[in-house]
């Protein structure tokens, strides 16, 4: 079963990847796939899907996802909530298959299994939830479905994941199952999402009473000639003398964006990944190893673990909080057995970041 994972909030290069995905493995392996099924739920991070509207929890509140930060990101922004009208935006999609949640909370199998089976020429499917008993219901169609040899890709956030995987609920974990005792460095958190949530999260750790070192990467250099080189080694340098001393350092991108116009989002994207590709230098050029690493940011986090760690493969120890999940590496990497923690830009609330740092520094 292959699932594009892809931003709860519905960023990112859309139709792009699953075109790709199908495109080549249609060549490849001579099979023709009948649809794409986009599940957005992220019950953990605050994600609903209802009567095809997409909705993102603020505190009490359901936003429709086309009114927050979110649709307006500068290379992945949109301005459809409906997910029928978010594929015809993005893909020109028509004829878009919707499953209702009053089909699962019904357990009407047969008819999630006729949607499915209707599909054709990868046409898009979207499947409505609000709690993880709807996937369950839509997992069970779904396995049925794939005896008649149909073939899907999904397009969809972390908890589809969970449930096609069987994976079961475990507790938070605490400092003792994630740190090893005889590493005495200190930590090291990065934080390169811009969102407004990342920024506000920021704030809150900068009022801990612990001993926290703040180093601003200052990404607008990337205007200089090796003006990134330059800051990578700058901060390398006062990362590597803090951690040896036992400091946990937080090293995080200047909060002020470089924006090109909004019609000009491939040279936003370019930028982006240059920075990207500095900070995860920073990680690749230590020769200390930290305590723990956490990375903030969808881009940032996959980045430094797969380019800056050089990690192939993981165990996942769990959640340190909730939609927050901790890797510990594996012996190809970098810094083998080491925990990396994975914290999207758009979960949690203002003080889950700092709860963290001190939960890994007490």
């Amino acid at each position: 079963i292959i699932v594009s994972r892809s931003d709860s909030t519905l960023r990112g290069h859309y139709p792009l990847e699953t075109e790709t995905l199908k495109n080549t493995l249609e060549n490849e392996l001579n099979k023709k796939y009948d649809g794409e099924i986009i599940v957005p739920f992220f019950k953990e991070g605050g994600r609903f899907t209802i009567n095809d509207i997409h909705y993102v929890k603020y505190g009490d509140d359901l936003i429709p996802a086309a009114d927050t930060e979110f649709a307006k990101d500068k290379s992945f922004g949109y301005s459809s909530s409906d997910l029928k009208e978010w594929c015809l935006e993005k893909a020109s999609c028509k004829n878009v298959i919707s499953i209702p949640i009053e089909d699962f909370r019904n357990f009407n199998i047969e008819k999630i299994k006729s949607k499915l089976l209707q599909a054709k020429d990868f046409q898009k499917i979207i499947v409505n939830a609000i709690d993880y008993i709807d996937l369950e219901a839509f997992t069970i169609a779904f396995l049925d479905v794939l005896k008649s040899k149909r073939e899907y890709i999904f397009r969809a956030a972390a908890s589809i994941v969970k449930v096609l995987g069987n994976i079961n609920d475990k507790k938070l974990l605490n400092k003792s199952d994630i740190i090893s005792s005889d590493n005495k460095n200190g930590g090291i958190v990065i934080i390169g999402s811009h969102v407004n949530k990342t920024t506000m999260q920021l704030e809150e750790l900068k009022k801990s009473n612990l001993d926290i070192i703040f180093i601003e990467f200052n990404q607008h250099k990337v205007l200089e000639e090796n003006g990134l080189e330059d800051e990578v080694n700058r901060v390398v340098h006062l990362t590597e003398y803090n951690i040896k001393s036992g400091n946990t350092v937080v090293i995080y991108t200047k909060r002020e964006r470089i924006d090109f116009p909004k019609d000009d989002a491939d040279n936003q994207i370019k930028m982006s990944v240059k920075i990207s590709e500095s900070i995860t230098k920073i990680v690749s050029k230590l020769n200390i190893k930290p305590s723990f690493i956490i990375a903030k940011g969808g881009i940032t986090s996959s980045d430094i673990g797969t380019k800056g760690l050089g990690a192939k493969k993981s165990l996942v120890l769990g959640q340190i909080e909730n939609a927050v999940p901790v890797w510990l590496t594996g012996n190809e990497a970098k810094f083998k057995n080491m925990p990396y923690i994975i914290f999207p830009g758009n979960v949690g609330d203002n003080n889950t970041l700092k709860n963290i740092v001190e939960k890994l520094m007490h």
